[in-house]
């Protein structure tokens, strides 16, 4: 994101968004290549990919090799920057979801746990409330292992909350 949108988004100065975005780079080093990378690529190619094993792609139906059009470039490459984490972030929860619903049904769960909804990288169920404290390590389970199959550094961690949704026998 800008400075400006940051600034707007989070109602800063500029020049304390601008701050924020240069501690951050600083601290993570690495993601300013990284970007710079995924923006260049999707002008050069006209699409972009998620991340293995699915790598899927995002066509830029606009794209027609033509770089002299700075404006249609620099919009594909903020799209590109975004997108592989964005569409990754999707590929995991996506898989994370089809986890939990196998392991329902493999384990006749259905009259215990119920997959309500999904929102962006967050997956609510609705747990009867004996069966909460053996769901939770399950849903978590889940969760981390559909991140560490697509991303197997290990780097990303489920957070399971028990937010007292729950019904009775």
């Amino acid at each position: 994101m800008s400075k400006f949108k940051l600034s707007a988004t989070a109602k800063v100065s500029l020049e304390e968004a601008q701050e924020t975005i240069d501690r951050y780079f600083k601290a993570f080093p690495g993601i300013s290549g990284i970007l710079t990378a995924f923006g260049n690529y999707g002008v050069r190619n006209g699409f972009i990919m998620t991340s293995k094993p699915f790598l899927r792609r995002r066509y830029y139906d606009y794209w027609d090799g033509n770089q002299h059009d700075r404006k249609l470039m620099g919009k594909i490459e903020r799209a590109s920057k975004n997108m592989p984490f964005q569409g990754t972030s999707g590929d995991i929860t996506k898989l994370a979801l089809c986890l939990m619903d196998w392991y329902i049904k493999d384990n006749n769960l259905q009259n215990r746990v119920k997959i309500v909804c999904q929102v962006h990288d967050q997956l609510t169920t609705n747990v009867r409330e004996d069966y909460i404290e053996e769901w939770l390590p399950i849903m978590d389970k889940c969760m981390t292992d559909a991140a560490d199959f697509i991303l197997p550094a290990g780097l990303l961690r489920a957070e399971t909350l028990d937010t007292g949704l729950h019904w009775t026998k």
